[in-house]
């Protein structure tokens, strides 16, 4: 691990922070930059001070400097998604910058959900990078703290218990899978809408409900709790129109999400888009899991 052993975090949520934490107590050396909006969390202010005098805490340093970042890690790990580095500067330049360095092959950049503009750009170049969405280890972690995650918005949202309650999950990749397991796990009512056959064909054999996809707009009414994985716009103004009005739409999937909002307003629905999630319910869970995921690669 010794080529890889300086770190330089750039943090935008706790998780950076635990990683930092985890990843100092490993034997790295830790550069940490955060955003101003991290810098006023309170939470964020405790997990430093927790650092700082859980013992030896000279391998820490708190800099307010991109360019030392950049300038001096052999392992730079960037916000999630990685396109929120732009709140520290702008990524063309942060590449460029990278890849003016002397070493730069031997300098590894980790990062969360790279676009396809920052990833035509990377290619280009000889920055050797990991896009650690793309790990099925992590993702099925993910999709852990998901679930717990937007179970709890889901508790928060409504006056009434998810026990006996009915629930339809659209899509059922990692997300839909084991939020499905939680939620029969708390006696819910679940049912699985998927276009694929052979996905409804092991929801069904676990036991749920199935509604195929193209059959949604005549099954809709039913459900109290809909969670919606699908990242593309599934439920619009057709659909909408039959969502009943003590229903409530938790959206977990990525930009733009899949739900038609000017529909959903139209009919006063209640929608509530969450991304972001892991970051926000299970920091510390999600910010170990990734830097285990790092020095697993590293070592």
């Amino acid at each position: 691990m010794n080529k890889y052993k300086n770190i330089g975090i750039i943090a935008c949520d706790l998780r950076q922070v635990h990683m930092a934490k985890y990843l100092m107590n490993k034997g790295c050396s830790i550069n940490i930059i955060c955003s101003e909006k991290l810098s006023h969390n309170k939470e964020y202010k405790e997990s430093i001070h927790g650092i700082i005098y859980s013992g030896d805490f000279s391998d820490l340093r708190i800099v307010y400097d991109i360019e030392e970042i950049i300038n001096t890690s052999q392992v730079i790990v960037t916000p999630i998604p990685f396109n929120k580095i732009s709140e520290f500067i702008v990524i063309p330049k942060f590449i460029s910058l990278l890849n003016e360095r002397e070493d730069v092959s031997s300098i590894l950049l980790y990062a969360g959900y790279i676009d396809n503009e920052a990833r035509v750009i990377l290619d280009k170049t000889n920055i050797k990078y990991i896009d650690y969405s793309k790990s099925e280890k992590l993702a099925i972690y993910n999709s852990i703290a998901t679930a717990e995650g937007i179970i709890a918005e889901a508790i928060l949202s409504k006056d009434t218990n998810l026990h006996g309650s009915k629930a339809i999950i659209l899509g059922y990749g990692k997300c839909g899978k084991t939020l499905a397991d939680k939620l029969k796990g708390l006696n819910v009512k679940v049912s699985i809408c998927a276009r694929r056959e052979e996905e409804l064909a092991l929801a069904n054999s676990l036991g749920f409900s199935t509604v195929n996809l193209h059959n949604l707009i005549m099954e809709i009414s039913k459900y109290e709790y809909i969670f919606n994985t699908i990242p593309n716009i599934i439920l619009k103004e057709d659909i909408l129109r039959k969502v009943s009005v003590n229903s409530i739409i938790l959206d977990i999937a990525s930009l733009p999400g899949g739900v038609d909002k000017n529909a959903a307003n139209k009919y006063n629905i209640c929608v509530k888009h969450s991304l972001g999630i892991p970051g926000k319910y299970s920091p510390r869970s999600s910010g170990i899991a990734i830097a285990r995921d790092l020095l697993d690669y590293i070592q």
